[in-house]
């Protein structure tokens, strides 16, 4: 096996190796009325509620619905009933019948986000000191729950959202944002569910796999404050386009004025933990382990690839430069994270297809190179692409439709280019979400 295929079925055991419905089905049992869940050096030992105690689940993320499939299947009787948040378009027809599924709007929150998050409010309002709640939380939660601190609307959020993921701001800066402007992020599920136990699933998106950055932290302490907010929106130059209404509440939570996020050591979460059981780290395993089947070198990017994605390309084109002289008849490379990209054109795209698009015009003199870099939930920017194809032909073939690739790469037009030249990965929905997934194939004798 040659070519893309080889490079989608490397990809593939990445993104198989990460999914949280799987890992529930394979290491989840119920013992001594207990839920138990077990791999390698991580274990989670449940106590299932007694009397008139009952089992909920929630959540809310990208891959939440098989993930809450496979919880409820693995509780068995013991579950009463759930209620998930998912991506318009994520939703599954397997969908267990006592969990309810509310579709919403992501990366920017619209009136559907608004309604779930109303409605997550009102199932966990119901809960008592007696229950037990599993949490769930996998990418694109902050956006598809949304729930507005008082004095902000809907469409002061949208506006915020809008203009952070155009400057190139990392997840934690938005972050950090998003959970000053809500009422359920940075701890706020705890306010709700009055006294219950709480045990949140998590599938980490973020890179250091930091609880409060994961899904805008619902259920975990928030170690920022209304002055880190502040600082994210004046290191942006957020004051000149943010609507008033958000200015003027961050800058009274700076000065007090507004009750701040739930802290370190807050009674509260003494009935709440918090487990990861899936990040980037199990994807670039997966996607190692399959590649050593077909090559005879392969190797991980040392660090996750952050930063700007012109940055990341470089790196990227270092290691293949390297691979390529020291002599490996084949070797295969693998990296995981997310990319930022600072959008100054008027095309479409995402990080994934810049990057590959990056790639292609580094790597023309590079023959028998290959490529591919997708995001693992299967999207990509406004687009309904996973990612991109890129080899050392790229380039050349988009010449000969009459498209110049630095053109497409100075307005940010990577989705045009790609669809033009047939490169487009279109995946749809995954059941996971750890970043992105890179794997990059070479070697002098590579066909």
């Amino acid at each position: 096996m040659r070519g893309r295929a080889q490079l989608e079925q490397i990809w593939r055991a990445g993104v198989a190796a990460a999914q949280p419905a799987g890992l529930i089905h394979r290491f989840a049992r119920l013992e001594d009325h207990r839920w138990r869940w077990s791999r390698g050096d991580v274990s989670i030992d449940v106590p299932l509620p007694t009397g008139i105690g009952r089992v909920f689940i929630a959540g809310a993320g990208k891959a939440v619905v098989p993930f809450a499939n496979a919880l409820a299947i693995s509780l068995g009787d013991h579950l009463a009933e759930g209620l998930v948040v998912t991506k318009s378009g994520h939703l599954e027809p397997s969908s267990d019948p006592r969990i309810v599924v509310l579709e919403s709007a992501h990366p920017v929150p619209d009136v559907r986000s608004e309604k779930a998050a109303s409605a997550l409010g009102a199932f966990l309002a119901r809960l008592s000191p007696d229950d037990l709640l599993f949490f769930l939380v996998t990418g694109g939660a902050s956006a598809l729950l949304t729930a507005p601190a008082p004095g902000i609307t809907l469409a002061d959020k949208q506006a915020v959202t809008r203009l952070l993921l155009a400057c190139g701001a990392d997840i934690h800066a938005i972050n950090t944002v998003r959970r000053h402007l809500s009422h359920l992020k940075g701890g706020g599920v705890i306010r709700t569910t009055h006294g219950a136990r709480i045990v949140t699933l998590a599938v980490s998106d973020v890179i250091g796999d930091q609880p409060e950055s994961i899904g805008s932290g619902m259920t975990v302490p928030d170690s920022t404050t209304f002055g880190d907010a502040l600082r994210v929106a004046k290191q942006f130059a957020l004051e000149r386009d943010a609507p008033s209404a958000v200015m003027d509440h961050l800058r009274r939570g700076a000065d007090g004025e507004v009750e701040d996020t739930l802290k370190p050591g807050d009674r509260r979460f003494e009935a709440s933990e918090f487990h990861i059981i899936a990040s980037s780290s199990d994807a670039l395993r997966g996607a190692m382990e399959e590649a050593r089947k077909h090559f005879n070198h392969v190797e991980s990017v040392s660090m996750p690839l952050q930063g700007s994605v012109e940055h990341c390309a470089e790196e990227i084109e270092s290691v293949i430069n390297r691979l390529q002289l020291c002599g490996s008849e084949q070797w295969a490379l693998i990296a995981g994270g997310e990319p930022e990209v600072l959008m100054t054109g008027d095309g479409l795209g995402g990080r994934n297809q810049h990057l590959a698009l990056l790639l292609a015009k580094a790597m023309r003199d590079q023959r028998g190179v290959r490529g591919l870099v997708a995001g693992t939930d299967g999207t990509d920017g406004p687009t309904e692409a996973a990612g991109a194809f890129f080899d050392s032909t790229t380039a050349a073939r988009g010449r000969e439709v009459h498209l110049k690739l630095s053109d497409h790469l100075a307005r940010f037009d990577s989705y045009a280019f790609f669809s033009a030249t047939s490169d487009l990965f279109v995946t749809g929905p995954t059941g996971t979400n750890v970043m992105d997934l890179l794997v990059v194939t070479g070697g002098e004798h590579v066909s």
